[in-house]
């Protein structure tokens, strides 16, 4: 079962990676047009720094999952690494769980905030677009981090129960 779920997880975590990869292009080829058309034709691209910014959120969600899969975020074990592996996952298990909790905290966060901006009718300054839908998206794209931290935390508490 663990298994399936693994495979689950890395295939969203993919998903919202590959959602990522294709936001940082579009906004490096946005920036590239605008730059030109704003230096060679004095005509800027409307609202294009606008979108840069409110992709930027959704890139950065996007990533976490994969980030954390692929075991590239900072980790300080000089203290745990003389510990024994039995400590050290049940450390990593409650570490997990914690982490787990808190992307359902702010999930639930930008869910409510999203809902605030929709009721209030929010919108950006250059294109009128709704703030709510990059909010949403990006609540989105931190599910599979959420994923990710279940499964770690489901992984170290099996290695602590063998142990």
């Amino acid at each position: 079962m663990l298994k399936k779920f693994d495979r689950f997880v890395r295939l969203s975590s993919n998903w919202c990676m590959g959602l990522g990869v294709i936001l940082i292009l579009a906004s490096l080829a946005m920036t590239f047009i605008d730059i030109i058309s704003s230096k060679c034709f004095n005509l800027p691209v409307s609202g294009s720094i606008e979108l840069t910014g409110l992709s930027q959120a959704i890139i950065i969600a996007s990533a976490t999952a994969a980030t954390q899969l692929s075991r590239q975020h900072i980790r300080v074990e000089i203290l745990t690494q003389r510990l024994p592996e039995v400590i050290r996952a049940i450390l990593n298990s409650f570490i997990s769980l914690v982490l787990f909790c808190i992307f359902i905290w702010i999930i639930l966060q930008l869910i409510a905030n999203g809902l605030e901006t929709q009721k209030v009718g929010q919108y950006t300054s250059d294109l009128h677009l709704p703030i709510q839908i990059v909010i949403y998206l990006t609540a989105l794209m931190l599910v599979p981090g959420c994923f990710v931290f279940l499964l770690e935390f489901l992984q170290s508490a099996r290695e602590a129960g063998k142990r």
